[in-house]
């Protein structure tokens, strides 16, 4: 057999099960933490706290030795509009009443020497989306309004 063809066959079985997992992209945030997020998303080659298990988990290397405590919350505030057919006035329009996430963050690091561990959590996720009543996605615990049962 043909050695491409193996191989689109390989790439398709292991693309395939992406297409059902019915997720969303998410939030491409600027940066995480403060100090990134007010460089405009720099988080390279300095310390820019314990964000950086998100930015750029090397720089922890460059903190202090020590521990850090480090508490933030981030707001998204999008202003959602879609139109079908994309021009103005051509179809009906959506707008999204969700205007405000509020993503929390900790992160708690520890430096010993050259040894850096610790612990990150940080707000993300899909924006609001909300699914349907008829999809099995709108109650996912498999309940009486679940699709499934």
């Amino acid at each position: 057999m043909n050695s491409r063809l193996i191989y689109l066959c390989t790439a398709v079985l292991l693309l395939a099960p992406a297409s059902t997992a019915l997720a969303t992209n998410g939030m491409n945030l600027e940066g995480y933490g403060p100090i990134a997020s007010g460089m405009g998303g720099a988080s390279f080659a300095f310390d820019n706290g314990t964000a950086a298990v998100m930015n750029n988990p090397a720089t922890l290397s460059l903190m202090p030795e020590g521990f850090r405590l480090d508490l933030a919350v981030g707001m998204l505030g999008p202003d959602v509009t879609a139109q079908l057919g994309g021009i103005p006035g051509s179809g009906p329009v959506a707008n999204s009443s969700a205007d405000a996430f509020f993503m929390p963050a900790l992160g708690l690091v520890r430096k010993q020497g050259k040894v850096v561990y610790g612990l990150g959590v940080f707000g993300q996720g899909g924006m609001g989306t909300e699914y349907g009543k008829d999809t099995w996605m709108s109650d996912p615990s498999g309940g009486a309004n679940s699709a499934l049962t």
